[in-house]
C-alpha cells in the first residue's frame, strides 16, 4: 500500500521525486529478477560545483548504486536506503571510473535517469 506523502514531509527528510521513482524502479526490478540485492546505474548530473550550474556541455556520469531490500522491508525503509545511496554517489561521482571497478566492460544491466523539465510559456 502506498501512502501519499506531502512535499513538506519529503523536504524534511531531504527526499525528492527522483528518489521516490528510483525506489519504485528498484522494487519492480527486485520483483522481476527475484533478487533482493541489485546494482543500478544512477545518472549523476556532474555539476557538483556552483560554477558548473550554467556551463554548457555534458558533465553527467553514470555511477553504480548498491541497494538491498528484503521482502519484509517497507517502502519507507527502502526509500531511506535509496536516499543514502544516491547522496553517497553524488559525493564521489567525480572520482568514479567504471574501468577501475568493473574492468573494460563498464556495463550495468539496469540504469535510472531522471530529468525534471521546466514548463515553458508559449
Amino acid at each position: 500500500m502506498f501512502v501519499l506523502v506531502t512535499g513538506k514531509a519529503l523536504s524534511n527528510r531531504n527526499i525528492n521525486i527522483s528518489q521516490i521513482l528510483l525506489t519504485c524502479w528498484h522494487i519492480l526490478l527486485t520483483y522481476l529478477t527475484g533478487k533482493s540485492e541489485l546494482v543500478i546505474g544512477y545518472n549523476c548530473d556532474g555539476r557538483n560545483y556552483e560554477e558548473l550550474d550554467l556551463a554548457i556541455g555534458l558533465f553527467n556520469k553514470t555511477v553504480p548504486i548498491y541497494i538491498i531490500s528484503e521482502k519484509n522491508h517497507t517502502f519507507t525503509e527502502i526509500l531511506g536506503e535509496v536516499n543514502q545511496s544516491t547522496e553517497l554517489c553524488q559525493s564521489w561521482q567525480d572520482a568514479f571510473e567504471w574501468e577501475k571497478v568493473f574492468g573494460n566492460s563498464g556495463y550495468c544491466p539496469f540504469s535510472f535517469e531522471f530529468t525534471e523539465l521546466n514548463p515553458t510559456d508559449d
